[in-house]
């Protein structure tokens, strides 16, 4: 699984080629990720990693990316040595109710293979 979505410029190899630091190819990847309808694990995996290399994200919002079990989605990565801290946090939903005790996950770091 190739995560890498590093913003140094971008850059072309020989020829015009892209170089794994093409931020517009990435910019394409991650944008097709993300709007992607998929329940397959895989790509459930990817769009967490993508939302949480952004930013910090709860339940909540996974949900609203379509994610219907982040912390199953998040266990997983955590198995395949994804650093992911889970905080516990107070927050109001779309309808206005609160919520006491949801998650709130970071992305600490990504194993060596996803970078």
């Amino acid at each position: 699984m190739n995560l890498n979505f590093h913003e140094s410029g971008n850059e072309k190899g020989v020829a015009g080629q892209q170089t794994p630091f093409d931020t517009s190819q990435q910019h394409s990847d991650a944008t097709a990720i993300l709007a992607s309808k998929s329940t397959d694990t895989a790509v459930q995996q990817r769009k967490v990693v993508k939302l949480l290399t952004l930013s910090g994200r709860d339940t909540y919002e996974f949900r609203r990316n379509g994610i219907s079990h982040p912390a199953g989605r998040v266990r997983e990565l955590i198995a395949q040595g994804y650093d992911i801290r889970c905080t516990r946090i107070t927050t109001v939903d779309e309808n206005g109710f609160v919520h006491v005790g949801v998650g709130y996950y970071c992305l600490v770091s990504a194993p060596e293979a996803a970078q």
